[in-house]
């Protein structure tokens, strides 16, 4: 549970990425966030697909690669 104002830190593990060249010689990967904030009964109370879209660009395929996300909630609805 969070509060108004207080950070909510998300770990990602993204699997099953794939890659794409780019010009410049290295591999272009994406990952796009959804945003779903939901109570304890599992009602949602907020939503937001396509939140984030995240292009990265690697000199190597890279097998594992992990995310933290930071949000900081300003007036959620009330009863989260």
């Amino acid at each position: 549970m969070c509060g108004a104002g207080e950070d909510v830190t998300v770990y990602a593990g993204p699997i099953g990425f794939d890659f794409a060249p780019t010009d410049d010689a290295q591999n272009s990967f994406g990952i796009n966030v959804d945003f779903k904030l939901m109570d304890a009964a599992g009602t949602v109370l907020s939503e937001n697909p396509d939140f984030m879209a995240l292009q990265l660009k690697s000199h190597s395929q890279n097998k594992d690669m992990y995310l933290t996300l930071t949000l900081t909630l300003r007036g959620p609805p009330a009863g989260g």
